[in-house]
């Protein structure tokens, strides 16, 4: 199974992005049908529609066990773009349950692109927060008492002046990321 973020028309946001002027996006699943050597038609990865909303849903983590998820989600009000934050939700006998803000930076700052370490203890992240080196930066924050502590910037030998987005932490602990400057 494949999850991956997506405009197609079967997206539940009717309204266009003022970022990439497509519809707004949200997360869908494939299967890969083994007998058949193909994948099987994109679904939205809920039908109950708990993750994906009115709002534009995208780039999630999905736990080692599948069992957690940590998404995107840009809020928008009317034409008031309301910031991106990042969500948590939980499956239990193949069902979603209702997302939970995972709290970094106040309201309206872009904070996006979640990953985990493999042991769950450090959030990676995109944000534009100040302090950064640059556009957007990837920051990370440790878990302790079941919540994440003060995000640091991962520093310029990371971070440049231009963005930086996208990471990925494999099971090694090596950290991927995309950027526009390196």
């Amino acid at each position: 199974e494949i999850i991956f973020t997506s405009s197609r028309k079967a997206g539940t946001g009717r309204k266009k992005s003022n970022i990439t002027g497509q519809k707004y996006a949200d997360l869908f699943k494939s299967e890969y049908d083994v007998q058949k050597q193909k994948w099987e038609e994109p679904q939205l990865i809920d039908e109950n529609l708990i993750v994906n909303t009115a709002d534009e849903e995208g780039a999630a983590y999905l736990s080692s066990t599948g069992g957690q998820m940590l998404f995107t989600r840009c809020r928008y009000e009317k034409t008031l773009n309301m910031g991106a934050q990042i969500y948590s939700t939980s499956q239990v006998r193949g069902s979603w349950a209702e997302p939970d803000k995972i709290s970094i930076f106040g309201d309206s700052i872009l904070v996006a692109h979640p990953a985990l370490s493999n042991d769950g203890s450090t959030l990676y992240f995109v944000s534009d927060q100040k302090g950064g080196m640059g556009g957007k930066d990837i920051w990370k924050a440790e878990k302790t008492k079941g919540s994440f502590g003060k995000a640091v910037n991962l520093g310029s030998k990371i971070n440049t002046p231009g963005d930086e987005m996208f990471p990925y932490v494999r099971d090694n602990g090596e950290l991927y990321f995309s950027s526009d400057y390196h």
